[in-house]
């Protein structure tokens, strides 16, 4: 599986070069760095093999890189950041879980 940034999204694509997800992340303060999470989308041929959590991944080690704050809107994301408390540093301390 390859990852790209394209703007405000990570997309999942196989070696052939077909789309097999992604994140988005639009700003919703650029002044402050925010973004929200607000999708996380796999296709279904491609499901219940990790991806979701390997774009969240990604999505996390860009936040942290650009040091951006982390809102989230996307269920999936809400408790992917609930079992993955290591990646939390990225959310505001209010929205820690």
């Amino acid at each position: 599986m390859q990852f790209t940034i394209k703007g405000n999204q990570i997309v999942a694509t196989t070696d052939d070069g077909q789309w097999a997800g992604d994140v988005t992340f639009p700003f919703v303060d650029q002044a402050n760095q925010r973004v929200v999470v607000e999708r996380v989308f796999v296709v279904p041929e491609f499901r219940n093999h990790g991806l979701a959590a390997q774009l969240m991944d990604q999505f996390v080690q860009l936040a942290e890189r650009k040091h951006w704050v982390v809102k989230i809107m996307c269920p999936y994301a809400k408790r992917y950041f609930k079992l993955h408390s290591e990646a939390q540093t990225v959310l505001l301390p209010e929205d820690r879980f």
